[in-house]
This record gives C-alpha cells, sequence and structure tokens, in this order.
C-alpha cells in the first residue's frame, strides 16, 4: 500500500508539466540511514503553520481555476490530520513514518528528510530556517532543527504528542497524551511553565493563539484558555461533545467542530457559548442514527465552512452560524477546506477536488487525484497541496 503526496498548481503553462514519482530518492532514502535535510531559503508567506498560522483560520492567498497537476512523490508513509507547512519555495510533509520530507515546491525534488520519532500525527511549524517538529507511538519527543546549518539544536522526550506544536511568542507549545500543557523556550526547549488537566484526556485537535492566550480542546470535550505568559488558567468550558478538529480563532470568537455535528463559537476572553449550530445525524438502517464528524473549519469573508462525515460541505454565516449554503459530493469530507482569495477548495474520501465560489457556494471547477483525501489542504507559493492515501 503507497501513501502518495500529491501537488497541484495552476492550470496554462504547467498544465503540460509531467506526473513524476522520484523512486531514485526514495530508494536513496532506504539507504542512507538517519537522514538529513538541509535547506538555505527561509520560509516565507501564510503556511508556516498548519491552518496558515496561530489563528487556524486555512486562509491564503489567490489560485486560479483550472488546477492542473505539477508533481508527486511516494512518500511510503501515512499522513496526520495537519502534515503540510512551508513557503519560499519549499514545502514541508510530516509522516506517520516519523519523517519530515522537505521538497522544492516547484519541481518536486526532494531535498531530503528528517527522522524525528516514531510518527508525526499533528502540525509542524517552521521559522526562517528553523523547523519544529512533535511525534507520538511508543515514546513521544520534540525537536527542533536549523535547517541552513543542518543540525539539531535541541531534543526534548515527553509523553506521547498526538496534537503537534504551535510556535506563539517565542515558545512552542506541545500536549502531552494525558492532556499536560507545556510551554518550551523555542530556542532551547527549556520548559517555560506547564499545565496538568484536572481529569486527563488524550489531545488530538493541534493548540491554538486566541490573543494572549493558548486553547486547547480535547476528545472529552473540554476546551481550557491558558495565558501564553505563564499558564495560568483564563477559563474553562464542556461542550458536551468530543472535538478531534483543529479550532480556528476569527475576531472575538473561537470556532470548534466535534465529531457529533456540533460547530460551537465561544466568546475567546470568556469562553461562554455564543452560538452552535447542529447538523442532523445521519439516518441509515442502523437502529441509531450516526452522528456527522465535522472537519476542522475555515474562515474567510464573514463565513465559516466545514466539511461533513455525511458528504456535505456547509458554509455558515460567521457572527450567528446560520446556514448559507452547502454542497453534496458522493464521498464524505474528512480533509479540511481552505480559501484561497475568493475560492473555496474541498477534497473528499472518494478523491474529488473542488473549487467554490465562497460568497455563494456556486462550483466553479471540478478534478481528481487517485485517492482518498485525509489530510487538510494547504496553499503555499501559490499551489495547492493534496496529501492522498489509498
Amino acid at each position: 500500500m503507497m501513501d502518495v503526496a500529491s501537488f497541484w498548481t495552476r492550470g496554462g503553462a504547467d498544465r503540460d508539466l509531467l506526473l513524476r514519482t522520484f523512486w531514485a530518492v526514495f530508494l536513496m532514502v532506504l539507504v542512507s540511514g538517519c537522514g538529513g535535510l538541509s535547506v538555505t531559503r527561509p520560509a516565507v508567506g501564510a503556511w508556516q503553520q498548519a491552518g496558515g498560522g496561530v489563528d487556524r483560520t486555512r486562509v491564503a492567498e489567490s489560485l486560479a481555476v483550472p488546477l492542473a497537476e505539477a508533481w508527486q512523490d511516494n512518500a511510503q508513509a501515512a499522513f496526520g490530520a495537519e502534515s503540510v507547512v512551508g513557503g519560499g519555495g519549499i514545502v514541508y510533509v510530516g509522516t506517520r513514518q516519523g519523517e519530515v520530507l522537505g521538497y522544492d515546491g516547484a519541481t518536486g525534488d526532494r531535498l531530503g528528510y528528517l527522522e524525528v520519532g516514531d510518527s508525526v500525527e499533528g502540525p509542524l511549524a517552521i521559522d526562517g530556517t528553523t523547523l519544529y517538529a512533535a511525534s507520538t507511538g511508543s515514546r513521544g519527543e520534540v525537536q527542533a532543527h536549523d535547517l541552513r546549518a543542518g543540525k539539531r539544536l535541541w531534543r526534548r522526550k515527553m509523553e506521547p504528542i498526538e496534537s503537534g506544536v504551535l510556535l506563539a511568542g517565542g515558545r512552542i507549545v506541545v500536549v502531552e497524551a494525558g492532556g499536560t500543557v507545556q510551554a518550551l523556550d523555542a530556542k532551547t526547549g527549556e520548559t517555560t511553565w506547564s499545565h496538568e488537566p484536572e481529569s486527563a484526556a488524550m489531545v488530538k485537535a493541534a493548540s491554538v493563539r486566541a490573543g494572549e492566550l493558548i486553547v486547547v480542546a480535547d476528545v472529552m470535550g473540554h476546551v481550557r484558555a491558558l495565558r501564553l505568559s505563564d499558564g495560568a488558567v483564563a477559563w474553562t468550558r464542556d461542550l458536551t461533545a468530543p472535538v478531534f478538529a483543529t479550532p480556528a480563532v476569527s475576531g472575538d470568537l473561537i470556532y470548534l467542530s466535534t465529531t457529533q455535528g456540533h460547530l460551537i463559537a465561544l466568546d475567546a476572553s470568556t469562553g461562554n457559548e455564543r452560538r452552535r449550530a447542529v447538523v442532523n445525524p445521519i439516518v441509515t438502517t442502523a437502529p441509531q442514527p450516526v452522528a456527522v464528524r465535522l472537519t476542522a473549519p475555515a474562515i474567510s469573508n464573514g463565513l465559516v465552512v466545514v466539511g461533513g462525515s455525511d458528504a456535505v460541505v456547509r458554509a455558515f454565516d460567521a457572527s450567528t452560524l446560520r446556514p448559507q449554503w452547502s454542497h453534496t459530493f458522493e464521498d464524505g469530507v474528512a480533509a479540511a477546506p481552505v480559501f484561497a482569495g475568493p475560492l473555496l477548495y474541498v477534497a473528499t474520501l472518494g478523491g474529488e477536488l473542488a473549487a467554490f465560489n465562497a460568497s455563494g457556494g456556486a462550483p466553479i471547477w471540478t478534478g481528481e487525484v487517485r485517492s482518498r483525501v485525509k489530510s487538510a489542504l494547504a496553499v503555499i507559493d501559490g499551489r495547492l497541496i493534496v496529501l492522498t492515501e489509498p
């Protein structure tokens, strides 16, 4: 079984680019031991953190249709829900094989790789030429690498980390398996503060920054807002529904999707619930209806958009959470969508890729990839990055 990272770029002259799989590079990786990744170009642009920034709103520069495949590479591993960062012509992809792969964004040439642990499930972060990664599995650790110098700056062994890293205010924020939040000095890796929850619960959703607060949501639906400066609790909230997808922050609201079909807006300062939209469960032949699992939200131009396991992508008014438009696919939507200027891009578990006029929901272009898409879409340097799995 091969897991493929597919990368798309705008049509026109790129339409005639040949499909390329870099077997020679892959074979070299197999025999080269601990690996290496050295780059001189610093990351610039929006996608230096998953979701396009600390607010995770998934908004990028315009990317016009039609699209054509520019290149692809077989990563020989699966991907987590939030696996891509980059900028300045370089794309970085984390894998469940515990590697971070570096690619030339224009050509697809693999620049090298880093071994960072057992499995990379959550977001990476790139700051200039410094890469941060966290891993899970039988062991967990956090690493910082100076890619220009080609060396590891520091390494911290911890409990497994499923929710990746958040770079905020000179700190790397990570959440261990039981829910303990650690803020590490980005330069040294030393702990500046930590916070343990009242009751242990796994955290799979990436953390998000809301002003001077770090917001963490766990699989039991408990949400904590901690002060970035010292880790003190600002507020807590129980959503009564599990959170697996990354929250997003826009204005004074934090938007959270749940596995029970709830899209919830909390006041960023107080944690009070301001709005809630509920998607009706899927009616099947089973004794009980099946709840709709929603993707991480994308937010732009007054809209909040989520995909669902019921094969529907839905747009809500960001202020009221009233439905604005929806579109039904043949297959479920597990990957978080992305805004690119006035367009919204969505991919499905059936390998369909579609672009919509975000304001009204009119579909304006469709394409296909070869396999299901489970990982969040990203737009880096004018290219749509799509990770696929069999």
